[in-house]
């Protein structure tokens, strides 16, 4: 009953707008049911009139309300232009806070509802002040702020008139439906509901991780672009003399740049400075810029007027991740082989054979190869040597065609500075008649990679010159002969020397008979004309 009675003075005199004075612990109100424990309402609008102002001049709390049940502990309402409730401490010291809520179990230490158009709440700090205006901290491994709106507002919104609107210290994640627009003009969006986000008009977009691990080497950016035809993941310009993309990978497995694009280009870089880098990789141990593609190009590297792409020190390799040469080229599939040239329509090849023979081709039909054109130009040597002509051979030579020379001589070396242990040619006339000259045609269907003449050719037969002249026959890898025709000329030289001492000495011979014989006839018309006396 006495409680009753001071919660009736309480109320008749807060009613009438007087004050009330209660000793600490004085007075406690329960009520064991659903009805409101205290109901205070003021119909004034001016704000300097509270409706209630408890102070405490100790240690101990104002006003302490503890509610074990379903229902609301405190509840401000204000109908008109006023404050529902406010907070003042005229402490200057910054740890001790206007207002201290704290729940102990797992529901709301504030929850905040506006049921109106207005502001759910608002933070200000004095104008001037350097102190934050709202200072939220976690302790516990559990989400500090989270701001959600089940209907189509904005969450969360942010905004300064001179400073940064929004400044983090540690990560940064975008998840759920995205971030939205951020700036005047479109800067940036969310794509799909999983947070992904991107630049609004312009093709690019926001990074964002979706990996679950980034041991192997800190945050992943993944570039996305929504554009289906050629759009560019990502695309760097600079007009200064820096670079218009840079990536640097300290690991030994990830990448300094990476750009992956279905039809458009991975990476693009431009730059229009004199000394700056369209794109510029660097990495310690491994690749510095990697290019894949699917079905379209991995690299593609171009300029107007400069160079399309420079090497430094190391390797390249094409159609190889281990080049072993300054320049590695691996041999490719098709006619076009291991490399195509294009002139102005057709294409001359390198190419190596699966016996590893090498070809050099012309770009089409009667197309020619020419090696070192130019009369300026030095020498071609085919084997291992210093050439001294146009075409040095170090070795031997065979041509199944014709030798047509029509300027100059078609020579041996024969100089005797370059001959020791001389010896004459035995019997030479004597071999030389033992040789068989013959009429023959070659056999053009048996032997068509020879491209032999069908015309009807005179000659020898090299296994018959073996036998007699050893030396003017050479033998093939293959067991094939061919013969130095050439080699014959001293030989048959000899046997006309010899024919012509053996003419020489018949010739004396027959001087010699003649004169005997003119010496007979003589004696004979003496005899006869003795006779006739």
């Amino acid at each position: 009953m006495k409680k009753l009675c001071i919660l009736l003075c309480l109320t008749t005199t807060i009613a009438f707008g007087q004050n009330a004075t209660l000793l600490p612990n004085s007075t406690v109100l329960t009520t064991n049911g659903t009805n409101t424990v205290l109901n205070v309402s003021s119909t004034n609008a001016a704000n300097s009139n509270n409706i209630v102002n408890v102070s405490s001049n100790g240690n101990g709390a104002g006003i302490n309300v503890i509610n074990s049940g379903l229902g609301i502990t405190i509840q401000g309402i204000n109908s008109n232009s006023g404050s529902a409730a406010y907070f003042q401490t005229t402490n200057s010291s910054n740890t001790s806070p206007t207002a201290y809520i704290q729940s102990n179990g797992n529901n709301y230490a504030l929850r905040v509802l506006g049921t109106g158009p207005g502001e759910v709440a608002r933070f200000e700090n004095s104008p001037g002040s350097i102190e934050r205006a709202v200072t939220i901290y976690g302790a516990g491994s559990g989400t500090s702020l989270t701001a959600f709106n089940v209907s189509t507002g904005t969450a969360a919104s942010f905004s300064s008139a001179s400073n940064y609107a929004l400044q983090t210290s540690g990560k940064l994640q975008f998840a759920g439906s995205g971030v939205g627009t951020i700036a005047t003009g479109k800067v940036l969006k969310a794509t799909n509901n999983l947070g992904d986000t991107q630049w609004a008009d312009d093709g690019l977009s926001l990074p964002y991780s979706n990996f679950s691990s980034v041991a192997s080497g800190g945050v992943f950016f993944f570039f996305f672009s929504n554009n289906s035809i050629n759009g560019s993941a990502i695309r760097g310009a600079n007009t200064g003399g820096g670079a218009g993309i840079s990536g640097v990978s300290t690991g030994t497995s990830g990448y300094g740049v990476w750009g992956q694009a279905s039809n458009g280009v991975g990476v693009y870089g431009n730059s229009n400075g004199a000394t700056g880098y369209g794109v510029l990789g660097y990495h310690e141990t491994n690749t510095a810029v990697r290019g894949e593609s699917d079905s379209g190009t991995g690299g593609f590297f171009t300029s107007t007027s400069g160079y399309a792409l420079i090497t430094g020190s190391g390797n390249v390799g094409i159609r190889t991740t281990a080049p072993t040469a300054s320049l590695d080229v691996h041999r490719g599939t098709g006619l076009s082989g291991t490399a195509a040239f294009k002139g102005t329509q057709w294409y001359s090849h390198f190419n190596y054979s699966t016996t590893e023979h090498t070809y050099i081709r012309g770009g089409k039909d009667a197309a020619n190869v020419y090696i070192n054109d130019l009369a300026t130009l030095g020498n071609v040597s085919v084997g291992n040597g210093n050439p001294i002509e146009k075409l040095h051979v170090f070795g031997n030579l065979r041509v199944t065609g014709t030798i047509c020379n029509t300027s100059g001589a078609i020579t041996t070396c024969s100089d005797i500075r370059y001959k020791k242990d001389f010896s004459p040619i035995e019997n030479p006339l004597h071999k030389v008649t033992q040789l068989k000259g013959l009429h023959y045609y070659w056999k053009t269907d048996e032997y068509k990679e020879n491209n032999f003449s069908t015309e009807r050719q005179v000659g020898f037969v090299a296994q018959e010159i073996e036998k007699i002249f050893p030396e003017m026959v050479f033998t093939d890898a293959q067991g094939y002969k061919s013969v130095d025709y050439a080699r014959l000329t001293p030989v048959l030289v000899e046997a006309i020397k010899e024919l012509k001492i053996l003419n020489e000495e018949l010739t004396n011979k027959n001087e010699k008979l003649e004169g005997r014989l003119s010496k007979i006839e003589v004696l004979l018309e003496r005899f006869d004309s003795e006779k006739v006396k």
